[in-house]
C-alpha cells in the first residue's frame, strides 16, 4: 500500500469521527458523512445511537443508562441465564409500569376471580371457613404458564398464621387452595398476594 494510499484511507476513516474534512480544511456535509457511514454499513448502527435517550428504553434504539446506571421502560428479556447484583438488590416488579392489579372475590370464597397480570392482590370474600377446612377458587390470568411456579401470601386483613395458601400453575390459570388451620371457624376477607415465577422444563 502506498503512503498516499494509506493517508487517504486514515482520512476518510477520520471523517466519520468528525465533521471535517481534513483535506480542504472544510467541515463535510451532512450528505458527505452520511455517504461515507452508508459505504461503511454503520447506517443503521448510528442510527440506533443517535436516537437514544438515556435511562428511557425505546423502541429499535440502543439502550444508554442514565447518570444513575438506571433504565425505565424495558419490555420482556429473553435468554438471560442469571441476572447478578449487588449484596442489596432486589428482584420484581416495578412500580407503575402496569405489571400489577387488585381485584376482590365475590359471593363466596369459591368465586373465580380474573386479573391478567404476574403479580397482584386477590381480596377474598368474607364467607366462612370452618376450622380445618379447604377451599379452591381459580384465578384466570393470562401472564401464567403451564410450568411457572406461583409465590403467594397472607399479605393483610384476616388472622395471622391462620390460613395456609397453595396456588398449583397451568396454562393460563392457577388453582388457588386455602385452609384454615386455626381452631375455630373464620369469617375474614382476608388479602392474598401473589406473584408469577416463570419456569420452564426445557
Amino acid at each position: 500500500m502506498s503512503l498516499y494510499n494509506s493517508y487517504d484511507r486514515t482520512k476518510q476513516f477520520a471523517e466519520l469521527l468528525v465533521p471535517y474534512d481534513i483535506g480542504s480544511g472544510e467541515v463535510s456535509s451532512a450528505t458527505q458523512q452520511a455517504t461515507a457511514l452508508s459505504n461503511l454499513g454503520l447506517t443503521t448502527s448510528i442510527g440506533y445511537v443517535s436516537g437514544a435517550t438515556p435511562g428511557t428504553a425505546t423502541a429499535n434504539q440502543a439502550v444508554v443508562l442514565d447518570a444513575s446506571k438506571n433504565e425505565g421502560g424495558l419490555g420482556t428479556l429473553t435468554g438471560i441465564g442469571f441476572l447478578a447484583g449487588a449484596a442489596t438488590a432486589v428482584i420484581g416488579f416495578a412500580t407503575g409500569l402496569g405489571s400489577g392489579g387488585a381485584v376482590t372475590q365475590a359471593t363466596s370464597k369459591s368465586t373465580g376471580v380474573t386479573l391478567n397480570t404476574p403479580t397482584g392482590e386477590i381480596t377474598m370474600n368474607n364467607a366462612a371457613l370452618a376450622a380445618a377446612a379447604i377451599v379452591s377458587f381459580t384465578l384466570t390470568d393470562s401472564s401464567i404458564g403451564a410450568h411457572d411456579t406461583i409465590a403467594i401470601n397472607h399479605a393483610s386483613a384476616g388472622t395471622v398464621g391462620s390460613y395456609l395458601l397453595n396456588a398449583q400453575a397451568a396454562a393460563g390459570s392457577a388453582t388457588v387452595t386455602v385452609t384454615n388451620i386455626s381452631a375455630g371457624s373464620l369469617s375474614e376477607a382476608i388479602v392474598l398476594r401473589y406473584a408469577v415465577i416463570k419456569g420452564s422444563i426445557t
